[in-house]
């Protein structure tokens, strides 16, 4: 651990952790509620760490960071980096949407919503409008995205929307 600057929340309520990142080093953190631990995990490859989700099922954690524009899946048991992808300017955040398997990733400076599987491959690329913000999982197939506008005058901004995935 370093000085670790927290920057999302991610939580698995059945497992009782709660994951986070940190904009100021390049690591993640797993708490264990119950006990307090923490486990810092190093995240070679992000910087300005900022997005943060967790699927429990396979136990991968993935890492959205802003300055290098990609996402990380990490084994979270031994904290190694299975996928390192590039998905867009600006990646702030990620939500993981448990029924289809896929995490979606805000990617603010490019103004896209990139959707990754657990394989680490980009399934989808999706206009966000102006400034894409923050994504949520409502588990039960749907993603809300929301995005800021870049003045009075922008019609693609302050949007609030729900993505469905056609899962076949």
């Amino acid at each position: 651990g370093q000085e670790f600057g927290t920057m999302s929340l991610a939580l698995d309520e059945a497992s009782g952790k709660l994951f986070t990142v940190s904009m100021t080093t390049p690591e993640a953190a797993v708490i264990d509620l119950e006990t307090t631990e923490v486990r810092v995990i190093p995240l070679p490859g992000a910087k300005d760490a900022s997005g943060v989700a967790y699927d429990p099922v396979a136990g991968l954690i993935f890492v959205a960071s802003q300055a290098t524009d990609n996402l990380l899946i990490l084994k979270e048991e031994s904290g190694e980096v299975l996928h390192d992808i590039e998905v867009g300017a600006g990646a702030l955040n990620v939500a993981f949407e448990p029924q289809s398997r896929l995490a979606y990733v805000s990617n603010r400076g490019a103004g896209t919503i990139t959707v990754v599987n657990t394989s680490g491959e980009i399934v989808a690329n999706l206009d966000g409008g102006s400034l894409p913000n923050h994504l949520r999982a409502d588990g039960k197939g749907n993603i809300y995205a929301v995005n800021k506008s870049r003045g009075e005058d922008d019609t693609q901004g302050d949007r609030i929307w729900k993505i469905t995935p056609a899962i076949k």
